[in-house]
Formats: structure tokens, C-alpha cells, sequence
């Protein structure tokens, strides 16, 4: 036989049913193991301090200690929201809350909107879009980049100790998996559900509003379109995943009488009180800086 013909170092293929139960049973086990071990560190911190000194200033929202674990600093604005809506919370918490972004508020009160019935909801979509989150990254690095670093990428994803707020009453979990979404869309040449994602991007965090036109236009780039038509379509396309963002600040609007109230309202947060969004912009970057 030629030796042209001869695969020394071939690689054995994995079996079919291997190649497809491999990583995630791993990454399912990764994810669980390290909620059970924050779970665990949040009780030794709550119950005996060990950690860290107790800080008077933090706060819980749940009765059931089990859960107000995962609860705590924006957690509360969120679960007025939820609980509440903009318009009643605005009347009743001590700062106003419209620079809170509705989606996740929404999502966990829609089967009810009883504390209890919203923490819980919370908490479930907080942690299957984190999970979500790491399997999409495997699907996003897989085809370029091998097993081997989607699978890492995902592993670490799950059990670096910053994973803890992705189980959290907080945004990040599902704003993970709606970035990675994003991307993995993108990459695939799929508009609409790039776009969705998108969308859905600008009203979880205010980081979102940045990212949604970027992703665009890279998926934009990757099918090969340039130069002015690249322009045109990625702000076609752009405004249209800004379409529930808008309709959020046209209702903040109605209720308060101020189109940038979403994004003015940051001045309190930053203790300064500037004129303008650019200015309020950098006075929350200039608190932040100065919190580090």
C-alpha cells in the first residue's frame, strides 16, 4: 500500500452516540456541581461568616434564607418591577428604578405576580439561560475551533467563581445567553433570529444597546456584504432590533413626560447631577471608577 495512503497519526473518531452524550453530560454535571458549591459557600458565609466579615450594608430579599442566597443589591429593583410594574415602583422605592430594563422583570412575572411565584420564576429562567448560555457556546466554538476548546470554553463558563450571578435574581444569566445567541446566529447566517436576539440584548442591560448594532454588522460582514451596502443593512437591521427598546422609552415616556428618562435617570446612581445623557454617561463611568 503507498504510504500516501497511510494515516499514521490519525486521531480514532469517536463513536456516534460517544460524539453526542461526551460533553454534556460533563457540562450538565459542571453546572450543577457548582451551583451546589455556591449554594454551599453562601450558607458557611450567611450562617458563620468564614469568609468574609458580615457587611451591614448588604441586603436579601426572600424570606427563605435558601434563597435570598441568590438574591441581593439589584436583585431588589427587579423584583419590584416585576411585582409591581414602573409606574408603582416609582411611587414607592427610594430611588427610581426606570433605568432598569424590562425584559427579565417581565419574563419572571409572567406566570404570576406574587413575590414568591416571581423570585422562584426568576431564579428557574436565571439559571436555564445560564446553562442555555454555555451549551450555545460549545455549539458557537465547536465547528471552528474544535472539541477540545468548546468544551473548555463552555467548562469554565460554569465553574469560574463570577458564574454565581448567572444563577442569581439578576439579568446575567439570560443576557449571556442572549449575547452567545446572538453570535452563534450571526455566524450561522441566520437574520432573523440574530436580529431577535438582538432585540431582546437592548432591553435586558444597557450594554446590550452597543452590542445589538456590532453583532449586526459582523454577521453582516461574515456573508460577505461591504462597504456602503454593509452601512445600510446593518442600520436597517439595527433599528429594527431597537423596535422593543423604543417602545419601552415611549412608555417611560407617557409616564413621566421625559423621552431619555431610561437613560438620564443613571445621574442619581452616579450621586452627580449633570445635565444631558452624555454627561450623565460620564458621570456614571466617573462613580464606577471612583467605586473600583
Amino acid at each position: 500500500m503507498p504510504d500516501s495512503l497511510i494515516c499514521k497519526d490519525a486521531e480514532p473518531e469517536l463513536a456516534p452516540s460517544s460524539r453526542s452524550s461526551f460533553p454534556w453530560l460533563i457540562l450538565l454535571a459542571a453546572f450543577f456541581l457548582s451551583r451546589v458549591s455556591f449554594l454551599i459557600v453562601g450558607v458557611l458565609q450567611r450562617d458563620y461568616s468564614i469568609f468574609l466579615a458580615p457587611h451591614e450594608g448588604g441586603w436579601t430579599y426572600a424570606e427563605n434564607s435558601l434563597i435570598g442566597i441568590w438574591t441581593g443589591w439589584d436583585s431588589g429593583a427587579y423584583l419590584s418591577l416585576a411585582v409591581n410594574g414602573y409606574e408603582k415602583s416609582r411611587a414607592t422605592a427610594d430611588i427610581p428604578l426606570d433605568g432598569f430594563l424590562p425584559l427579565f422583570p417581565y419574563l419572571a412575572s409572567v406566570c404570576s405576580s406574587r413575590l414568591e411565584a416571581v423570585l422562584v420564576t426568576g431564579l428557574l429562567i436565571s439559571n436555564l439561560g445560564f446553562l442555555l448560555a454555555g451549551i450555545t457556546l460549545y455549539e458557537l466554538l465547536e465547528p471552528r475551533w474544535g472539541r477540545s476548546l468548546a468544551f473548555r470554553s463552555a467548562l469554565l463558563l460554569f465553574i469560574n467563581p463570577f458564574s454565581f450571578y448567572g444563577s442569581c435574581f439578576l439579568t446575567e444569566g439570560v443576557f449571556c445567553f442572549l449575547l452567545i445567541s446572538a453570535f452563534f446566529f450571526g455566524q450561522r447566517g441566520a437574520p432573523l433570529p440574530c436580529v431577535a436576539a438582538c432585540s431582546m440584548l437592548a432591553v435586558t442591560r444597557m450594554i446590550g444597546i452597543v452590542l445589538a448594532p456590532i453583532i449586526i454588522a459582523s454577521m453582516l460582514y461574515s456573508r460577505r456584504i461591504r462597504g456602503i451596502k454593509l452601512l445600510l443593512c446593518s442600520t436597517a437591521l439595527s433599528l429594527v432590533a431597537y423596535l422593543p427598546l423604543l417602545a419601552h422609552i415611549m412608555s417611560i415616556r407617557q409616564q413621566t413626560g421625559e423621552w431619555l428618562r431610561v437613560f438620564t435617570i443613571h445621574k442619581i446612581w452616579g450621586r452627580l447631577a449633570p445635565e444631558g445623557p452624555v454627561s450623565s454617561f460620564m458621570a456614571y463611568i466617573q462613580a464606577n471608577l471612583a467605586a473600583a
